[in-house]
């Protein structure tokens, strides 16, 4: 007796429909691994990319050397600008607290030509800015006993406190300053700064 032939309608087996449905189960894309709890993955990808665009900008300001010098006056117009903003709020200026520490740091009154001297500026200079601190009761005149043609300068308790209260917000701003950068920049950056002097 023949055997019997599969027909072609016949129904499929267990066999041919698992088959069938791995040939076409749809493919399920794979999610990257999350950083763990502290962020640290999204956290050094972003100090790369901060790096990388740093190095950038730096290649770009280098291909002239009139670029570079112009980006070192913008940086310095740039933390000029972040000590003024910071000495206003107990109402000093980066040229009144330079005179007034001098003062401080004297311990007993002052030349102005002596004041002058260590602010590296002219006499009529440092006379406008004790006048200036004067008014705002920051710093006293007084004849000189020794010499009746000298003016000298001290500071008030006033100014004093004020000078210290100005010292912690430039320290705050030496302290950020210091954090945007690495200590490898940072010692690159003092090399440039004695080269240019």
């Amino acid at each position: 007796m023949n055997k019997l032939r599969a027909s072609p309608s016949a129904e499929p087996t267990a066999a041919d429909t698992m088959t069938a449905a791995k040939s076409t189960r749809p493919v399920v894309a794979r999610k990257p691994k999350a950083a763990n709890a502290a962020g640290l993955g999204s956290k050094r990808g972003s100090a790369a990319t901060a790096e990388v665009s740093s190095t950038r900008r730096a290649a770009r300001v280098g291909r002239r050397q009139d670029d570079v010098m112009f980006a070192l006056m913008h940086a310095s117009a740039a933390i000029e600008k972040r000590l003024e903003e910071s000495l206003g709020r107990v109402g000093l200026s980066l040229a009144k607290f330079g005179a007034l520490s001098h003062l401080v740091a004297a311990g007993e009154p002052m030349r102005l030509s002596d004041c002058a001297a260590r602010m590296t500026c002219v006499r009529s200079n440092i006379t406008q800015l004790v006048d200036r601190l004067e008014a705002d009761g920051l710093a006293r005149r007084m004849d000189d006993p020794a010499d009746r043609r000298s003016v000298l300068a001290a500071a008030t308790p006033l100014g004093i406190e004020r000078q210290a209260a100005g010292e912690k917000l430039v320290a705050e701003v030496q302290k950020r300053f210091a954090r945007s950068l690495s200590r490898a920049d940072r010692l690159a950056l003092a090399r440039v700064l004695v080269a240019v002097k």
